[in-house]
């Protein structure tokens, strides 16, 4: 096969979920998914690394509301006292110079990537993480939602259309008056969107969309509540709402989350910061956690997590990239910044609900270089894959003990 060409326009529509907040003192303005420049912090590609820690994680109690965004007060995490671990296993999957942008299968047993071989035509690749086997995954090359039954080909943003590919049946159709990329249901039933009609004014934080759920054809569609910048960040599991990002009024400084009922429409807060980026929701539903940014006070420019149900907030102390375990409750592993470019990064688990954390990746022993954020944890969270800095390949580390 010959050497791969990377795609990044490609994979720039595939990423979005992936955002690597990163460090080396510097700031870069980039268009979100509405094409509004937002300023982020740029992770450079160094290495990563395995060594075990467990610190109590500081928790806040605070009310449900957006402006209680936990104290400054907030005590630190405990020193964490080292423990033995074994050296985790690393290995290639790929031949160098293939890869930019990465992510697993909805299985867990591949690797993906967007690529052109052999000049091609796209398409996404999976390698098996266990027998190292590349084969195509999907020869359309959207975003895989729905356990990867569907793939939601680019936003063609001038007639503000995508198509919709149900890989299982192989029927494509079309959905129009999408603003940005649509979310299917947890059941495969429906589809949440944002239903602007215009692009104008550019800047997101005055730009109003009503948020839209209809049936997975487009049809029957009910506006549930309108909202000025952000969209959707995704579906609860249980499918009973959406959790927004945006303003219910013109002309808020501070950017919001929000739960939606896709029954009634009612709304409730979950948080809010100068600028919240990297909101997610935790396997089981009963968490948000979100990344916030250029506070008056820098003790709150961390990394937060809000329980939907009681309102407690918990104080994460890190900020960094981060996914969820798939197969636990409320299980995030993450990635965070150094305390200096030259730095390797460390690798950590946290349960957010015990409060317990462990650092799964020390790059004093295990160095890991890895290429522009782009890493990607298995469904089991046991493996992490990324591209490396230094051949750009994808390798894979096993980090189960």
């Amino acid at each position: 096969m010959a050497r791969r060409l990377r795609l990044p326009l490609v994979l720039g529509l595939l990423l979005g979920p992936w955002l690597l907040i990163a460090t080396a003192c510097s700031i870069e303005y980039v268009p979100d998914a509405q094409g509004t420049p937002r300023p982020l912090l740029r992770l450079p590609a160094t290495p990563v690394s395995a060594t075990t820690q467990s610190a109590p994680l500081a928790a806040a109690t605070a009310p449900a509301g957006p402006t209680a965004a936990a104290p400054a007060s907030t005590p630190d995490l405990a020193p964490a006292t080292p423990a033995p671990l074994s050296t985790p296993a690393l290995r290639r999957l790929t031949e160098p110079g293939c890869c930019s942008g990465v992510w697993w299968s909805a299985d867990g047993s591949q690797v993906l990537y967007v690529d052109r071989p052999d000049e091609g035509p796209a398409a996404i690749w999976g390698v098996d993480a266990a027998t190292g086997v590349q084969e195509p995954y999907s020869t359309v090359v959207g975003v895989l939602q729905h356990d990867d039954r569907f793939a939601i080909v680019p936003i063609l943003w001038s007639a503000q259309s995508v198509t919709l590919h149900d890989r299982e049946t192989g029927e494509s159709w079309g959905l129009f008056g999408v603003g940005s990329l649509p979310f299917v249901s947890p059941d495969g039933m429906r589809i949440a969107y944002d239903g602007r009609v215009a692009q104008e004014p550019l800047y997101a934080n005055i730009r109003y969309a009503p948020i839209v759920v209809a049936d997975l054809d487009g049809g029957n569609p009910r506006s549930l509540v309108t909202i000025y910048g952000g969209g959707i960040v995704g579906w609860f599991p249980d499918g009973s709402r959406l959790l927004i990002l945006g303003s219910e009024t013109f002309g808020e400084e501070r950017t919001s989350l929000w739960t939606v009922n896709v029954t009634t429409g009612a709304t409730a807060k979950v948080g809010d910061a100068a600028q919240l980026r990297d909101a997610s929701i935790s396997p089981d539903g009963a968490w948000v956690a979100f990344l916030a940014l250029f506070e008056k006070d820098p003790a709150l420019n961390t990394t937060w997590a809000t329980n939907v149900h009681s309102g407690e907030k918990r104080r994460l102390d890190f900020v960094g990239g981060y996914e969820w375990v798939k197969s636990e409750p409320a299980t995030l592993v993450y990635v965070p910044v150094r305390n200096a470019p030259d730095e390797g990064f460390a690798v950590y688990r946290l349960d957010v609900a015990a409060g317990e954390r462990t650092r799964l990746v020390d790059p004093a022993q295990t160095p890991l270089f890895i290429a522009n954020g782009d890493w990607a944890l298995a469904p089991d969270g046991k493996r992490f894959a990324f591209v490396s800095h230094e051949d750009y390949a994808i390798w894979l580390l096993d980090m189960a003990p």
